[in-house]
């Protein structure tokens, strides 16, 4: 039986708690929670400090928000050199998160450090997530039963079928867009990607919960499969070869003795064979998997891109680089200079669309060259190196985001810069205290 441990809940568990829920929301109005959030870490700093605490108690931190805010500085600069400066200050403008997000952090009051915090906000983020993704689900459901399609009746005949081929499904339809990508994301008017993005990062929240004994275990097992069926019907393949991966650690983490083994591969074997029997029950993600198995393999549904085209992109992308390796091309005119080298090899399909390099470490390399690259990484070695006593959480936060920014130009979007500033700044500022158990059980 857990040991009760109570905290008050206060002002900046809200305001923080905001700052993640409306991620799923308009950006507007995540930004107005940002904003609020800033003013309510500047307004304690100044009017209820307490001594020199604050320096010392975020000292480990104080390398970590230094490296944002010197990212944020190359950006600026390279803004000097941007003939399309209207451009570059649109990039700017949504930068301001690596500049005052990290300060509002480090500026927090050192009693708000002394409690017990994390757990709530935590829990507010992933149960939040998974309200806005049963919704969506749910409005699937709705739009398959106005075009007079059952969900019920597909799922009973599919699972009879698997003891007994004798019913047929002819005539049994189904909307599979309304259920997987754009078409179950576009409700909530946010990229799949981007969405499958945060089921990762509320995976590592809730395994941190189950690791400090916050959270029971059968909700943990019940939120797990919700949060690794929703990444799969997100259908972004990176996310979901992340989401494995963690799975894979914290499997392997967990079986310590013979009976934690054979409860992890019991549950890896049951995750696994319920994603297969997902993927190949739906033709859009079964084609999503395949095309990458097999490049040739061709499906009704055409409207992902293939991969061939995003190797393009790169390949255009570090042949662009290579002219201005130091300094890039500038924040403002870097992606009007990628669409020229499009133009100049006639890819056609990037002029048209207006592609970017779908790879963070290039973009950033044509907006602020080798400068700026480093820079960036800098974030990710201080977050890593840069302080005492880091965490696992930490870990795995930061390796989601380094490895998603190897196939998306995360930085090119709000939900991207603020949950990269956010979620880095947050696990770096609060950890989950395990708590005694008075038993071996849980």
């Amino acid at each position: 039986m857990l040991n009760s441990f109570k905290t008050k809940l206060d002002a900046t568990e809200i305001f923080i708690s905001f700052c993640f829920i409306t991620l799923l929301a308009k950006n507007s109005l995540n930004t107005i929670f940002i904003i609020l959030f800033v003013g309510y870490s500047l307004f304690r700093f100044f009017f209820h400090r307490q001594g020199n605490g604050t320096k010392n108690l975020l000292a480990n931190n104080a390398k970590l928000t230094g490296a944002f805010i010197v990212y944020f500085g190359i950006c600026c600069f390279s803004l000097i050199y941007s003939e399309d400066v209207k451009e570059g200050l649109g990039y700017i403008k949504r930068y301001l998160a690596f500049l005052f997000i990290p300060i509002a952090f480090y500026l927090l009051p050192p009693k708000n450090m002394d409690k017990e915090q994390g757990v709530f906000v935590r829990k507010a983020f992933i149960y939040s997530l998974l309200v806005s993704l049963i919704v969506l689900f749910v409005l699937a459901v709705a739009r398959n039963h106005d075009q007079g399609n059952s969900l019920l009746k597909y799922l009973h005949v599919s699972i009879s079928n698997i003891f007994v081929e004798s019913e047929t499904q002819e005539g049994i339809t189904m909307d599979f867009w309304a259920f997987t990508y754009e078409g179950l994301t576009q409700p909530l008017d946010i990229q799949p990607i981007y969405l499958a993005l945060f089921t990762n990062l509320a995976l590592i929240f809730l395994i941190s919960l189950k690791s400090a004994k916050r959270i029971k275990r059968f909700q943990f097992a019940i939120n797990l499969i919700l949060l690794v069926v929703f990444n799969v019907i997100l259908s972004s393949r990176s996310e979901s070869a992340i989401c494995i991966l963690i799975l894979l650690i914290y499997f392997i983490q967990r079986a310590s003795n013979k009976q934690k083994l054979i409860q992890s591969i019991l549950g890896g074997v049951f995750l696994l064979s319920l994603v297969i029997t997902i993927v190949w029950k739906n033709p859009i993600l079964k084609y999503r998997v395949m095309s990458v198995v097999n490049p040739e393999y061709r499906h009704e549904h055409l409207n992902f891109a293939n991969q061939n085209i995003r190797f393009l992109k790169w390949k255009y992308a570090l042949q662009l680089a290579s002219r201005a390796p130091v300094v890039g091309f500038g924040i403002g005119d870097a992606k009007n200079e990628l669409i020229k080298e499009y133009e100049t090899n006639t890819f056609n399909a990037g002029v048209l669309n207006r592609f970017n390099s779908h790879n963070q470490y290039l973009d950033t390399l044509l907006q602020s060259g080798l400068i700026g690259l480093i820079g960036l990484f800098a974030i990710f070695y201080f977050g890593y190196f840069g302080r005492s006593n880091v965490g696992k959480e930490v870990k795995l936060i930061l390796a989601v985001f380094y490895l998603s920014f190897l196939t998306e130009s995360m930085l090119d979007r709000h939900w991207g810069i603020v949950s990269f500033v956010l979620f880095t700044m947050y696990v770096s500022t609060f950890k989950i205290r395990a708590i005694e158990i008075s038993n071996n059980r849980n």
